[in-house]
């Protein structure tokens, strides 16, 4: 059985929609973490290494005792997403060189700014577009990496609501054919909170 790891971002519908795509494809086999912004890197750290991000920074834990723990913590899991959102440069260096931990991970993210560094990790995928008329965000690039696994099968229903979240999150939404949708997923995401969104999504689809 395919067990899988996912951090997302905490704090709108597009890190949301991450969370509700990760169930419809692994179900109960997925174990989900919401970062808020600048909590990644400590989530991450302990989660993973079983210490904080400054302790790996800094070096005050042996490398070799941090790669034993990460192993020893992703044991039952086949791969590791970080959607929406990305480690720091440091620590994604720390984590490249951690090449069993690497292999099993993927960052899938759309803030460009991070491009010219974090970009240059093979792990890690830094898009501001899925294609010229299509903007990115961390729902549709988690939406298609899963389609293309053959994880999740696309339906009419789910590729729309991907891509509304992708225009509210991008704010390319004012104009659009689905303008309205677009609101009303925002709306919702801060009427029900994120649990409840994510649940009612999943349940959905």
């Amino acid at each position: 059985m395919e067990k899988v790891l996912l951090f997302t971002h905490g704090i709108d519908i597009d890190g949301y929609g991450c969370a509700v795509l990760a169930k419809l494809a692994f179900g109960n086999d997925v174990e989900v973490h919401y970062a808020d912004n600048f909590e990644l890197d400590e989530m991450f750290a302990q989660r993973v290494y079983g210490v904080s991000a400054k302790e790996i920074l800094e070096g005050k834990v042996d490398k070799s005792q941090l790669i034993k723990n990460a192993q020893n913590s992703l044991r039952e899991y086949t791969k590791v997403y970080i959607t929406d959102h990305c480690l720091s440069f440091p620590l994604c260096q720390f984590v490249d060189e951690d090449t069993e931990t690497a292999s099993k991970l993927l960052v899938l993210d759309h803030h460009a700014s991070r491009k010219a560094e974090q970009g240059q990790f093979d792990w890690v995928k830094i898009a501001d577009k899925i294609d010229e008329s299509t903007m990115a965000c961390g729902t549709n690039m988690f939406y298609y990496h899963l389609i293309s696994e053959g994880k999740i099968f696309p339906t009419y229903a789910l590729a729309r609501w991907a891509r509304c979240t992708a225009l509210y999150d991008t704010w390319t939404w004012k104009g659009s054919p689905c303008e309205e949708e677009c609101v009303k997923l925002d709306v919702l995401g801060k009427a029900l909170g994120r649990e409840k969104y994510v649940e009612h999504y999943t349940q959905k689809f």
